[in-house]
């Protein structure tokens, strides 16, 4: 078993542009999952995408970005219908380019233990902020999703296949983000984690990236990332989706209680940097969690920095032979800081330059 099955969206971001007129935007390639598909692919871990793409120019643009990257698409499917569109919305309490700096991904009924500062300096200013691929210290969920606002129906997007019968194929699967809710991928999504969660050999890698004005029922959308969650052997989410997935408990005790499960869990805070709760975290004589602080960056785009924390922290654990179940559960505090500040660097690669294409970074 050998490389990284990314399920998920590719879709089109529709960002403002930099020091034009408010209303204007540019079109450019994003979705959670194919960005962490590129980064994986351009940091040097073989990559598969298990999207769907369709017949529009705006398909074969994303289909063009990560075949450039090095993904292999065979398991991508294809439709004749449109690609679904994020328009990003700050607003004006927001100068975040619709997320937060290095912004990371995202469960309350079934908790853990069940089964199954930026100075705002106006366009084109850069911002000296800490990058760690969680969102904005203060930050909070609000009515707009990190500022975006979706158009996701009647669309190639979501119309992805259950790649159950493919896992077992993979050392790992990662799946999250707005094809974990919205159907008709959510149905597929959730087949496909069943069964890599099933997979001896394989390690199923949940970011919830709660987005949660992108589901129809935002109950239901938030039930099956918080079961996805308890399914995974890596859990990357930041302090605001822990909080919306499990608004009842304090977010270090959801991680403590994850990780005390068995999973590593890498939790993301923005400018207050990422910490990660080794598997066993919270049982006696377990290892205390590991944190690290963020990396300072000149900001000029946050947009998919996240998404690069991810593709970093995965592309280590490959290159470091760890990304499989019995690795993972001898991982220890040096070898998780090691990720983090990886990771993070990676992110920051993102936050300094235009695009959201991550660059191999040497961390010393």
């Amino acid at each position: 078993m050998t490389g990284v099955l990314v399920m998920g969206e590719a879709l089109i971001d529709l960002v403002p542009l930099q020091g034009g007129e408010p209303e204007l935007r540019r079109a450019q390639p994003g979705g959670a999952p194919a960005n962490v598909a590129v980064g994986l692919a351009r940091l040097g871990t073989s990559c598969w995408f298990a999207g769907a793409l369709g017949d529009d120019r705006f398909a074969r643009a994303l289909e063009e970005r990560m075949t450039r990257a090095g993904v292999h698409l065979d398991l991508c499917a294809r439709s004749p219908w449109p690609t679904a569109l994020a328009v990003a919305d700050p607003g004006e309490d927001r100068d975040h380019g619709g997320q937060a700096p290095a912004a990371a991904g995202a469960d309350a009924a079934a908790g853990p233990g069940a089964r199954a500062g930026s100075d705002r300096e106006g366009p084109g200013h850069r911002r000296r902020e800490g990058t760690s691929g969680g969102a904005a210290d203060g930050c909070r969920p609000s009515g707009v999703s990190n500022g975006y606002r979706f158009h996701l129906h009647d669309t190639a997007t979501f119309r992805i296949a259950d790649r159950a019968a493919s896992v077992a194929r993979f050392g790992a699967v990662y799946v999250g983000g707005l094809a974990a809710v919205v159907p008709p991928a959510a149905d597929a999504v959730a087949a496909t984690a069943r069964a890599a969660a099933a997979a001896p050999g394989t390690v199923l890698v949940v970011d919830p990236n709660v987005r949660e004005e992108g589901a129809d029922d935002p109950v239901e959308g938030l039930r099956r990332l918080r079961e996805l969650c308890l399914l995974a052997r890596i859990v990357k989410a930041s302090d605001e989706d822990l909080v919306r997935l499990w608004p009842d408990r304090p977010v270090e005790e959801t991680c403590r209680a994850l990780a005390g499960e068995g999973r590593l869990v890498v939790l993301t805070r923005g400018a207050r940097g990422s910490t990660a709760y080794l598997p066993g975290t919270g049982r006696p004589g377990a290892p205390e969690p590991v944190s690290v602080p963020a990396v300072p960056v000149d900001v000029v785009n946050t947009i998919g920095a996240g998404d690069a924390f991810t593709a970093g922290l995965l592309s280590r654990l490959d290159a470091l032979g760890m990304l499989n179940p019995d690795a993972l559960g001898e991982l220890d505090a040096r070898q998780a800081r090691d990720l983090l500040r990886h990771a993070a660097a990676i992110a920051a690669s993102v936050c300094a330059t235009s695009g959201t294409e991550p660059a191999p970074v040497a961390v010393a």
